[in-house]
């Protein structure tokens, strides 16, 4: 898949937890314009390294790998409308339909699509001579995506401006598994998703034969933040007969903030509660129409709780207006078992 967009495309996808299955739920959430997300990729040696059984309540643990390379996760974000091809007369915006413009380290501009249901990769630029097209829909996650469930994607990419080649693309996504994973370097609570891949690549030169290439990656998803934080993935090129694994790991310094593309996100529909205002200065409230929360408490984006409470003892508003600006996560459990976690934003 060697695609570092698709690998960080999912930074704002919420989760529920019904009755301990967690739902991807946040695709009507993008990163807001002109903030950023940075980390460090840590890259391990893959030898004897497999992904891990699938299933619910899984423990990974992959504590004893060997470090081989690390390298800078840094993608910016920008409102898409102002990212134009100036060498064109009408100075029109490269991709109308796009919410979203990411730009990655290599001054490739990503543009996507998010909407209630999906995100949806749309094409890459960099200059007039070298950009890329999907034909087809390219959709990155789906909303909501239970455990258990796949979706299909069929799709080519097509550069233009550069005689390179076009991909044809089939992919099938598959919340396979979620439990606990361990790491070298911290344990998760994840959610994780199988991304099975067969493209051909047909180039524009003559007498070159189109290539083959199978990939299947698998990659786990902090449910705290909606991150992902580890990845294996095994790549077969069956044309130049070339074979690699990738092992990876995701640590974070910094995360954006997100705003909702439309006024009601899904999550909401599904968990229940409120959280008003949000983003806040500290200073809130919750509210529950569906279902009675019996207990809540917030982390922050270390893990740490920082406040815990029974409904029975809560105070209106919830004041965390002391705690350092940033991202927090109000866990609630309710009267059947079930929890429910939301992001808030503390400016």
């Amino acid at each position: 898949m060697r695609k570092s967009c698709f690998i960080f495309l999912c930074i704002n996808t919420f989760f529920v937890n019904v009755q301990a299955q967690y739902i991807f739920n946040g695709c009507n959430n993008r990163p807001a314009y002109n903030d950023s997300l940075t980390g460090i990729i840590f890259n391990f040696d893959s030898t004897s390294i497999t992904s891990g059984n699938a299933g619910s309540s899984i423990t990974w643990n992959y504590t004893n790998l060997t470090l081989s390379a690390t390298g800078k996760i840094s993608h910016s974000y920008y409102d898409p409308s102002t990212i134009k091809d100036t060498s064109s007369s009408s100075n029109l915006p490269l991709f109308p339909s796009a919410n979203l413009a990411d730009l990655a380290p290599n001054g490739v501009y990503s543009f996507y699509q998010f909407n209630s249901d999906s995100v949806t990769y749309l094409g890459d630029y960099i200059d007039v001579r070298n950009y890329q097209l999907v034909l087809g829909s390219e959709k990155q996650i789906i909303c909501p995506f239970n455990f258990g469930n796949s979706f299909y994607n069929s799709f080519s990419l097509h550069p233009i401006g550069i005689c390179t080649f076009n991909s044809y693309i089939n992919r099938t996504i598959t919340y396979d598994a979620y439990g606990t994973l361990n790491t070298p370097h911290a344990s998760y609570s994840v959610a994780r998703l199988k991304i099975v891949e067969q493209e051909i690549d047909t180039s524009c030169t003559p007498h070159i034969p189109p290539a083959f290439k199978a990939d299947t990656t698998y990659m786990w998803f902090d449910i705290n933040t909606g991150q992902p934080v580890f990845s294996w993935e095994y790549y077969n090129d069956t044309t130049t007969h070339y074979i690699n694994k990738y092992v990876e790991e995701y640590s974070y310094s910094h995360l954006p903030l997100t705003v909702a593309t439309s006024v009601l996100p899904v999550d909401e529909q599904l968990s229940g509660f409120n959280i008003y205002p949000n983003p806040t200065s500290g200073i809130f409230q919750i509210t529950s129409n569906k279902i009675r929360i019996m207990n809540l408490e917030i982390d922050n984006v270390l893990g740490e709780k920082i406040y815990q409470c029974p409904i029975s003892q809560l105070k209106s508003p919830i004041d965390i207006s002391s705690h350092p600006s940033g991202i927090y996560f109000l866990k609630t459990t309710s009267q059947d078992g079930s929890s429910s976690v939301k992001k808030i934003i503390k400016e």
